[in-house]
Protein backbone atom coordinates (compact mmCIF):
# COMPACT_ATOMS: atom_id res chain seq x y z
CA UNK A 1 0.00 0.00 0.00
CA UNK A 2 1.16 3.93 -0.82
CA UNK A 3 1.71 6.02 2.18
CA UNK A 4 0.12 9.09 2.00
CA UNK A 5 2.03 12.13 3.30
CA UNK A 6 0.07 15.26 4.71
CA UNK A 7 1.28 18.28 4.74
CA UNK A 8 -0.67 21.53 5.97
CA UNK A 9 0.37 25.29 5.52
CA UNK A 10 -1.19 27.93 7.88
CA UNK A 11 -0.38 31.51 6.53
CA UNK A 12 -0.87 35.03 7.47
CA UNK A 13 0.23 38.13 5.79
CA UNK A 14 1.70 36.11 3.12
CA UNK A 15 3.94 34.24 5.44
CA UNK A 16 3.89 30.44 6.93
CA UNK A 17 3.53 30.54 10.77
CA UNK A 18 2.58 27.16 10.88
CA UNK A 19 2.07 23.67 9.36
CA UNK A 20 0.99 20.15 10.07
CA UNK A 21 3.50 17.74 8.64
CA UNK A 22 1.96 13.94 8.90
CA UNK A 23 5.51 12.36 9.58
CA UNK A 24 5.81 14.15 12.67
CA UNK A 25 2.19 13.93 13.38
CA UNK A 26 2.06 17.36 15.48
CA UNK A 27 1.58 21.19 14.16
CA UNK A 28 5.03 23.00 14.05
CA UNK A 29 5.47 26.43 14.48
CA UNK A 30 7.18 28.00 12.08
CA UNK A 31 7.27 31.36 13.68
CA UNK A 32 7.31 33.28 17.09
CA UNK A 33 3.64 34.14 15.83
CA UNK A 34 2.50 30.60 15.02
CA UNK A 35 3.51 29.32 18.55
CA UNK A 36 0.66 29.70 20.71
CA UNK A 37 -1.61 27.96 17.87
CA UNK A 38 0.64 24.84 17.68
CA UNK A 39 0.88 24.98 21.56
CA UNK A 40 -3.14 24.96 21.61
CA UNK A 41 -4.01 22.99 18.87
CA UNK A 42 -1.61 20.07 19.23
CA UNK A 43 -3.79 19.79 23.37
CA UNK A 44 -6.94 18.89 21.68
CA UNK A 45 -7.02 15.79 21.04
CA UNK A 46 -10.09 15.53 18.82
CA UNK A 47 -8.94 18.19 16.78
CA UNK A 48 -5.31 16.34 16.27
CA UNK A 49 -7.32 12.84 15.42
CA UNK A 50 -9.54 14.57 13.16
CA UNK A 51 -6.35 15.83 10.62
CA UNK A 52 -4.73 12.30 11.25
CA UNK A 53 -7.44 10.68 9.64
CA UNK A 54 -7.00 12.87 6.78
CA UNK A 55 -4.14 11.11 6.20
CA UNK A 56 -5.78 7.31 6.75
CA UNK A 57 -8.67 8.00 4.48
CA UNK A 58 -6.17 9.13 1.45
CA UNK A 59 -7.66 12.78 2.20
CA UNK A 60 -5.54 14.25 -0.72
CA UNK A 61 -6.02 11.94 -3.19
CA UNK A 62 -9.49 12.23 -2.83
CA UNK A 63 -9.10 15.64 -3.18
CA UNK A 64 -7.28 15.63 -6.96
CA UNK A 65 -9.92 12.77 -8.28
CA UNK A 66 -12.99 14.43 -7.07
CA UNK A 67 -11.33 18.30 -8.85
CA UNK A 68 -10.64 15.90 -11.61
CA UNK A 69 -14.23 14.49 -12.34
CA UNK A 70 -15.81 17.67 -11.30
CA UNK A 71 -14.01 18.95 -14.57
CA UNK A 72 -14.96 16.37 -16.71
CA UNK A 73 -18.64 16.49 -15.50
CA UNK A 74 -18.55 20.60 -15.74
CA UNK A 75 -17.58 19.46 -19.32
CA UNK A 76 -20.00 17.21 -20.12
CA UNK A 77 -22.56 19.57 -18.85
CA UNK A 78 -21.69 22.09 -21.13
CA UNK A 79 -21.66 20.11 -24.27
CA UNK A 80 -25.18 19.30 -23.14
CA UNK A 81 -26.41 22.25 -22.86
CA UNK A 82 -24.78 23.60 -26.27
CA UNK A 83 -26.66 20.35 -27.97
CA UNK A 84 -29.79 21.44 -26.54
CA UNK A 85 -29.39 24.76 -27.14
CA UNK A 86 -28.09 24.34 -31.10
CA UNK A 87 -31.34 21.87 -31.29
CA UNK A 88 -33.58 24.52 -30.40
CA UNK A 89 -32.37 26.72 -32.24
CA UNK A 90 -32.62 24.69 -35.52
CA UNK A 91 -36.16 23.40 -34.94
CA UNK A 92 -36.80 27.15 -34.15
CA UNK A 93 -35.56 28.08 -37.85
CA UNK A 94 -37.17 25.46 -39.94
CA UNK A 95 -40.70 27.27 -39.89
CA UNK A 96 -39.18 31.14 -40.60
CA UNK A 97 -38.64 32.55 -44.35
CA UNK A 98 -35.32 33.29 -45.51
CA UNK A 99 -34.83 37.22 -45.32
CA UNK A 100 -35.90 38.70 -48.43
CA UNK A 101 -37.88 36.46 -50.08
Amino acid sequence: MEQVWFLARYTYNAQEDVHLDSDAGEFTAVTELGRPDTESWNQQKDFMEQKRAKVDTGHSLNVSQSKMLSGTGGFVLGLLFLGVGLFIYFRNQKGKEPVGS
